[in-house]
Formats: structure tokens, C-alpha cells, sequence
């Protein structure tokens, strides 16, 4: 699974939950990997014991409150984050009216059926 620390309705988070069933397990594991070669902290979350990065990535700014930003800069920003070994998302249906949800689930379906083209450094 891809950890996303959430405040969402529950049709938001429906939708949101299938995109991250779609990530590829391997493309977590790489995520993680790279994040603990960088030094990046992770902490258990969960009856689970996932495996959740200690810095996160705050998605106010995709639902456009504080100006446009363009699918090809989120996605670039969603892989930075993936690139330092960063596996947790803050977003909610209050970042742009559920816009911040809408544009990460379009951002992890595309890496998500990328090659791997997006995981080298």
C-alpha cells in the first residue's frame, strides 16, 4: 500500500483508497529504500507496522488556494517525494473543494502504470 494520512469524506476517501490499491507494491518497497539510504526517519503506523516516512508531503497547495498549479508540477512534486523516500500525503476535501484529492489520485494512477523511467535517479 501507499500511506496517505488523510482527513476525508468517506466518498473521497473511496476513491482515493482505489488508486492507492493500484500502486505497485514494488514501486513502495523502492520508496522506502531509498528513503532510509537518504536517512529519511520511518516510523510503524498501525496494528500493521507500516513502514510511514516521519516527513510527509502537505497537499493544500494542489487544490489551488494558493494559486494554479499544473498536473505536470504535481507530478514532478509527487515523484520528488518519492525520490527522497517520502510515502505519506496530507490532503483533504477542504484543499480546493476536493480538487488537492482529485489531482493526487490522477498523479499516483499515472506513476503508478509508468515504467520505470520515474524510479531512477
Amino acid at each position: 500500500f501507499f500511506y496517505i494520512h488523510v482527513f476525508l469524506q468517506l466518498e473521497s476517501l473511496a476513491a482515493i483508497h482505489e488508486q492507492m490499491r493500484q500502486f505497485p507494491t514494488h514501486k513502495i518497497s523502492k520508496i522506502i529504500e531509498r528513503g532510509q539510504n537518504l536517512g529519511i526517519p520511518y516510523r510503524r503506523f498501525g496494528k500493521k507496522g507500516w513502514n510511514v516516512s516521519g516527513i510527509g508531503l502537505g497537499c493544500a497547495p494542489w487544490g489551488d488556494v494558493y494559486g494554479t498549479i499544473s498536473h505536470a508540477e504535481r507530478l514532478k512534486i509527487l515523484q520528488s517525494a518519492f525520490d527522497h523516500g517520502i510515502n505519506i500525503v496530507d490532503t483533504s476535501p477542504y484543499y480546493g473543494e476536493t480538487k488537492s484529492e482529485s489531482y493526487l489520485g490522477a498523479c499516483l494512477s499515472e506513476l503508478a502504470n509508468s515504467g520505470p523511467q520515474h524510479y531512477q535517479r
